[in-house]
């Protein structure tokens, strides 16, 4: 009932803009769930997807990408052992990833490969923000 608390109110720092408030939330929400639930339940996949979204618009990609990389083995491992083929749980607020009946470890996935596309480019606009300093 914590966790779930906490989560509606990282929701809500969110949407108000306020990302370190939102990652203290989750923080918090996924030391609860993990305790409650073990690490490496479907709940705290959410959780952790969630909390990689704040460190993404804090600007801490590399966590984000680890954060996003756990999220997807659990739901991989969850969905693996036949678990509702992979669909999380009913609707809930659109700021929530548990917005809509889906397939979590897919986006988790396409999370994945996005921010692993990013981080391998970022290296390449660097350079290019670099050299436009350059005489």
């Amino acid at each position: 009932q914590v966790a779930t608390t906490l989560n509606s109110l990282a929701n809500a720092h969110g949407a108000l803009g306020d990302q370190h408030a939102k990652r203290e939330m989750l923080q918090r929400s996924l030391r609860i769930q993990e305790e409650h639930y073990g690490p490496k339940h479907s709940e705290v996949a959410i959780t952790l997807s969630n909390l990689a979204d704040a460190h993404g618009a804090l600007g801490d990609r590399l966590t984000q990408q680890g954060m996003l990389q756990r999220a997807l083995e659990i739901e991989e491992k969850h969905h693996s052992s036949g678990h509702a083929h992979g669909l999380s749980a009913p609707p809930r607020p659109a700021t929530d990833r548990r917005a809509a009946p889906r397939c979590t470890s897919a986006v988790v996935v396409v999370e994945v490969l996005e921010w692993t596309y990013v981080l391998r480019n970022q290296g390449e606009a660097d350079e290019a923000v670099a050299r436009l300093g350059q005489p």
